[in-house]
C-alpha cells in the first residue's frame, strides 16, 4: 500500500471527507486531493499534520510494508526540508542507476552549498572580530 493510499484509508476510517481534511490541514481541497492521488510529495511536516488530524502516529502511516525514501532538499532559504517518496523497488530496477546518479549530483550540490555557507561563516566571524576592536 502506497503512502497516499494509506492516507486515504485512514481518512475513510475516520469518516472524513477530503474537504474536511483539507480544511483541518489549512489547504485547498485540490491540494489535499493531490496528496491522496499521489501526485504530490508529502513533506514530513504535512505528514505529521495529517497524522494528528487522523489521531494516529506518523509511524502508522509509514509502516505498512512498502519502502519509503526520505529525501532531503533545500528550499528557497537554503534550509533543509524533507519529504517522503514511496518507492516500489521491484518496479524501478531499471531506473535505479539513473536515480543513484541523480542522488550523487544532489549530494555534490549540497556539498558545494555547505562549502559556501562555511565560507560565509568565516567571513562573518572576521567581521565580528573587526567590530569588537
Amino acid at each position: 500500500m502506497q503512502l497516499n493510499e494509506k492516507i486515504k484509508f485512514f481518512r475513510h476510517s475516520k469518516g472524513l471527507t477530503q474537504e474536511q481534511m483539507a480544511e483541518k490541514l489549512g489547504i485547498t481541497p485540490v491540494a489535499y486531493s493531490n496528496i491522496e492521488r499521489g501526485e504530490t510529495n508529502v513533506s514530513m511536516k504535512r505528514l505529521e499534520e495529517i497524522a494528528t488530524v487522523m489521531e494516529t502516529n506518523i509511524l502508522d502511516l509509514l509502516s505498512l510494508g512498502e519502502k519509503n525514501v526520505l529525501v532531503l532538499n533545500g528550499d528557497t532559504k537554503n534550509s533543509l526540508y524533507c519529504f517522503l517518496q514511496n518507492v516500489n523497488f521491484s518496479e524501478k530496477q531499471d531506473v535505479l542507476p539513473f536515480e543513484i546518479q541523480k542522488l550523487h549530483l544532489v549530494i555534490e550540490q549540497q556539498a558545494k552549498q555547505i562549502s559556501i555557507l562555511e565560507e560565509e561563516i568565516k567571513h562573518f566571524k572576521e567581521i565580528i572580530e573587526l567590530l569588537k576592536r
